[in-house]
């Protein structure tokens, strides 16, 4: 299989096009997963929606405030504006009135109409049958491989059991974003196949039927794999975005409640069924149920040898099962999940009770120390909210409060203001109780765990002048118990400047600069309980993207890292990108030569880089030397395409590349990555 992928790609060589995403959205994936400090990323959602508005363009009559919100480009504010609009006017006769509505600029205008229509007709009550055979098939096949030797396949008795290919089957069906169903296969490396813990082959295996809007009762219908968002995320959400980024405005949370689960990301899905009805007009009633099996670290306590105490102490979400000891963490733990929403809305306002109840195989133990102390423990877990949104002329004002039992309360509050079409505003403030307990909330913070944290956002977006724009955003919070790598309460402040000058379609260049400080513990101490120092980060960027022609793209950038903690260090980056995506050639590829240069880990530089098609990457440059990239796309027919990426690092004060298992003994590290997409 492995050769025939390697024969099939260097049969047809050259890549891929940058994405069937707009570069804006591309942009902010890059902003907001660089304050994440994430490096691989899956957006499936985003990437499919935009794909299939291609061949079935959102009808701006009938399209949802939920639909607009996630296409993750348009903010509160204009969403809100364009309802109105529609509301007041009656349906939209032609795409130029989009830059007629208050507070849009042309550009948001054209944006929208790039994959809109007009159109009159309802598709309620369609048949099943039609749906599930008038829609579009894609079958996908990936390889990928560290070409290096790495420490874990080495010696007599290898740590990995498997090998270090890597390979994903992945099978959609898309009817015009309405009717989806697929399934997912996915062989990590390391892990064995058709072998040992993997006699039936793949390691991971998800699968999903959906349906959106299929008549005025059924809004939203999955079974198989899924995903639940609710409110802000205080408990669950599992939309892209709504964090610190350079789109300073995008803090609100939103989307449908109910998507299919399309990633390869092994433990952060609901597994049964869901529902969301429309009862009334104003009235929609969600239901779900889930029973999935969980990784899990797991601890036996034999002081009563008769009768011996099962726990665990944490979910293990990497997803690897590469060494006997992963193995033995695998579906150690069984999740029953349960709840529901019930939400009442108008085209101004909204209001909704969200209910999750968990439980556990085993319970949950953990050690008694000052750290753990107000950690869950235990073996059911529910978590009810109330969450709402309303407006007021242009206040747009929204929030939730959550109580976890047991535990304690969360809540969030929030306000975007538009002033006009050049100026908007957000302000944010959140509280979550040092004992409040979510197992999966995606909620705005400093922290992942929503918990131990208040603080207070402001952002500002000004357009003063054609051409030109400036973003800033202030965050400021504080952690009144200790946490992870923290041994005493701590606060911390970051903002974030931003000044663009943009000619469209053909210039963009812009200067950021970002700067965090923070209290953490000292490394350097060797004492037990340390006593936490301010940290201080500093980074300063300019960037420029060019378009040589509607064939050749030039993005060019020089960053500079400042690192402050009992001593200095810093960093630089200076990177090349060129995407050359040719019309009427069914060739295309982008490229990247970057330089980089840092003292240490701690003064590393993220960048976004290019790959092949829905997947992104946000490495993380350090120490000394050399990266490059090549992504290839070649359409070898009008049903099948073929991807190939090439990625080399090269360390120049370096004898060995990663660690542990990871470890390459050299200073060069190689990726190579291959797919085949058949579409039909």
């Amino acid at each position: 299989m492995t050769r025939l992928l390697i024969l099939v790609c260097l049969l047809f060589p050259a890549l891929v096009k940058s994405q069937t995403l707009p570069q804006q959205l591309q942009d902010q994936i890059e902003s907001y997963l660089e304050d994440q400090e994430t490096e691989d990323v899956n957006i499936d959602d985003i990437i499919t929606a935009y794909s299939g508005y291609v061949k079935n363009p959102l009808n701006l009559n009938d399209v949802s405030y939920e639909d607009l919100l996630q296409l993750q480009l348009l903010d509160e504010i204009k969403i809100q504006s364009f309802l109105d609009y529609r509301s007041e006017f009656g349906p939209f006769m032609a795409l130029e009135e989009l830059q007629t509505i208050p507070f849009w600029s042309v550009e948001d205008g054209r944006f929208l109409a790039s994959f809109s229509s007009v159109s009159d007709q309802e598709h309620y009550q369609l048949p099943l049958y039609q749906m599930a055979m008038q829609g579009d098939h894609q079958l996908f096949t990936k390889w990928k491989r560290v070409l290096q030797e790495q420490k874990g396949y080495l010696s007599d008795t290898p740590a990995y059991l498997g090998d270090q290919n890597a390979y994903t089957v992945r099978y959609r069906y898309n009817y015009e974003n309405r009717m989806k169903y697929g399934i997912l296969l996915e062989k990590d490396a390391g892990e064995e196949f058709f072998t040992g813990s993997n006699k039936n082959g793949f390691d991971y295996l998800s699968a999903h039927f959906y349906l959106k809007d299929y008549s005025r009762l059924i809004k939203d219908l999955a079974i198989g794999d899924y995903t639940i968002s609710m409110g802000q995320g205080i408990i669950a959400h599992n939309d892209f975005g709504a964090g610190k980024s350079s789109w300073v405005n995008d803090i609100k949370l939103g989307g449908r409640t109910i998507k299919p689960y399309n990633s390869v990301a092994e433990n952060f899905y609901n597994r049964g069924a869901a529902i969301r009805l429309g009862l009334m007009d104003n009235l929609d009633v969600t239901v779900f149920g889930s029973y999935t099996q969980k990784d899990a670290n797991i601890t036996i306590d034999t002081t009563d040898s008769e009768d011996p105490r099962v726990t665990f102490t944490s979910f293990q979400a990497s997803g690897y099962h590469r060494t006997a000891l992963e193995n033995e963490k695998e579906n150690e733990i069984v999740e029953l999940r349960t709840g529901g929403i019930i939400k009442w809305h108008t085209d101004r306002s909204s209001i909704a009770i969200n209910l999750q109840h968990q439980d556990f195989e085993q319970p949950r133990s953990l050690p008694d120390n000052i750290y753990s102390l107000y950690r869950f423990r235990g073996q059911t877990l529910t978590n009810a909210s109330i969450d709402y949104s309303f407006r007021w002329k242009n206040f747009n004002f929204f929030g939730e409060v959550a109580k976890s039992m047991p535990g304690g309360f969360a809540q969030l509050h929030g306000l975007l203001l538009g002033l006009d079409r050049t100026t908007s505003m957000s302000l944010l403030y959140r509280k979550y109780a040092a004992d409040y307990h979510a197992v999966l909330p995606n909620a705005f913070g400093e922290l992942s765990s929503v918990n131990n944290e208040e603080g207070i956002y402001f952002g500002l977006d000004v357009r003063p002048v054609y051409a030109w724009r400036f973003r800033m955003y202030a965050d400021v919070w504080n952690h009144k118990w200790v946490r992870y790598g923290v041994d005493a309460p701590s606060t911390g402040r970051e903002y974030l400047a931003r000044l663009d000058y943009i000619i469209k379609r053909k210039l963009n260049i812009y200067v950021q600069y970002f700067r965090e400080s923070k209290y953490t513990n000292n490394s350097a101490s060797l004492n037990k309980i340390d006593a936490p120092a301010l940290q201080l980060r500093q980074k300063l960027r300019f960037h420029v993207d060019y378009n040589v022609s509607k064939n050749l793209e030039l993005r060019s950038r020089i960053e500079y890292s400042r690192f402050e903690q009992d001593g200095l260090s810093h960093g630089y980056t200076l990177l090349q990108d060129v995407i050359y995506k040719p019309i009427g050639i069914p060739i295309s590829f982008t490229g990247r030569i970057v330089m980089f240069d840092t003292d240490d880990y701690d003064s590393r530089i993220y960048a976004y880089e290019n790959d092949i098609l829905y997947e992104f990457y946000i490495p993380a440059y350090f120490y000394q030397g050399l990266r490059y990239y090549l992504n290839i796309r070649y359409d070898v027919a009008e049903f099948v395409t073929a991807e190939l990426r090439y990625a080399n690092t090269r360390y120049t004060n370096r004898n060995t590349v990663g660690s542990s298992n990871e470890l390459i003994d050299g200073n060069i590290r190689s990726d190579i990555k291959a797919q085949l997409r058949f579409s039909f």
